[in-house]
């Protein structure tokens, strides 16, 4: 009796699969495309008070600056990389990438906040900060300006690019 329970429970298991490989393949091709995956996403910069260093007590770096990444999906995602671009303003600053490897996982219906590494910056980069926006009046409170993208994957989805721009306010510390 206990053989013929096991031989009829893999044999719904074997006829179970395909039909939710063909759910995950509708799902994906009609229910959650990119695009409306995309649309369900939201990056914001949280708050005030990245702080950019250039002064001669520490190397010039930027830290503290923190993104939310809010899901409206109806299924958790998982970052899995972020590619950035800082401006102050308008003018260029630096580019960086960083892979998340812990705690990377958004719920559902949920935000969650990615704490970037400190990024440092090089001696050029630290010199247009101090010089922001002319070396005669310089400014501690510009706006910074972040863009870039994040890579999320997910059950439904194999991977996804979300295109971002986000401003806050930094602070400029000189010494």
């Amino acid at each position: 009796m206990a053989w013929m329970e096991i031989s009829s429970l893999r044999w719904v298991a074997a006829a179970v699969a395909p039909i939710a490989k063909l759910i995950k393949w509708v799902a994906r091709r009609w229910v959650f495309s990119p695009k409306k995956c995309q649309d369900q996403l939201e990056v914001v910069a949280v708050g005030v008070g990245p702080h950019i260093y250039v002064n001669p007590e520490r190397s010039p770096a930027i830290t503290g600056l923190t993104l939310l990444l809010i899901n409206h999906l109806p299924f958790s995602v998982k970052i899995d990389r972020m590619d950035l671009e800082i401006s102050i303003e308008s003018q260029g600053l630096t580019r960086f990438a960083q892979d998340l490897i812990q705690d990377r996982e958004v719920p559902r219906k949920n935000c969650k906040q990615v704490q970037l590494n400190e990024h440092h910056l090089s001696d050029q980069q630290a010199k247009i900060v101090r010089d922001y926006p002319s070396p005669s009046k310089p400014c501690d409170c510009p706006i910074l300006r972040i863009q870039g993208k994040v890579r999320l994957t997910g059950w439904f989805i194999n991977e996804i690019n979300k295109v971002f721009h986000a401003e806050t306010r930094a602070y400029i510390y000189r010494g």
